[in-house]
């Protein structure tokens, strides 16, 4: 079975944990469109979050901790699981 998850390139998490570069607003706008609707989906089966409101915290949750935080800075700093793992559990947190 495949998984729901997308792939990750290493490259294209440090391109988005360099500040202040337009290469890292590219690769966060990657990001973004390649893990949003796997987020929503973790909400609505997880945490029986109705869609709206998915759609909602996952908003809130790339604008707080993507874009303006330093959620992928941290996970390259700080651990070696898998990214999709790692976003997966600060999303659980951030919702909760």
């Amino acid at each position: 079975m495949a998984s729901p998850y997308p792939s990750t390139h290493l490259s294209l998490l440090h391109a988005a944990a360099e500040a202040g570069t337009e290469a890292r607003l590219v690769a966060l706008g990657c990001l973004i469109e390649r893990y949003r609707p796997c987020l929503c989906q973790i909400l609505e089966r997880r945490l029986s979050i109705p869609g709206y409101d998915a759609e909602n915290l996952v908003h809130d949750f790339i604008i707080v901790k993507m874009l303006e935080g330093d959620l992928i800075r941290k996970y390259l700093e700080s651990t070696r699981r898998r990214f999709r793992h790692y976003l997966a559990f600060s999303l659980r947190n951030h919702a909760i």
